[in-house]
């Protein structure tokens, strides 16, 4: 046989195998969606509780282990800052050696003029 018409028949077979198992498994969904559901049958019923008002709880154990005698004292554990919106207070670090004294005049750079800072840091 030609070679040509080997693969035309086994490529129009598994076309044909490829549409069949396509048409089984589209059933197959169909017949799960449309079957049944089993549903459990529900609970035996359990009698209705009933609430009456003119019976005293106070004496039951279990009202007098829950309940307590006045308030109870709340240790109040440290919670940061007293005032959390207030702004933070930031240590202020000396990191020169010398001492720098505050002037009105401009301290001239080698690439800009600074000016000089309003108050004096004291050196350590």
């Amino acid at each position: 046989m030609n070679q040509r018409l080997l693969t035309t028949i086994i490529s129009r077979v598994l076309l044909v195998i490829g549409a069949g198992l396509c048409l089984v498994f589209g059933y197959w969904i169909i017949q799960m969606s449309l079957s049944p559901v089993s549903v459990p049958p529900p609970p035996p019923a359990r009698k209705n509780v009933t609430f009456d008002a003119r019976l005293d709880i106070s004496k039951n154990d279990t009202f007098t282990q829950l309940h307590s005698i006045g308030p109870l004292e709340v240790d109040v554990p440290p919670t940061g800052r007293e005032n959390p919106f207030a702004p933070a207070v930031a240590p202020v670090v000396v990191t020169a050696p010398v001492a720098i004294i505050a002037t009105s005049t401009p301290v001239t750079n080698a690439t800009s003029t600074i000016a000089s800072p309003t108050s004096t840091i004291p050196s350590r």
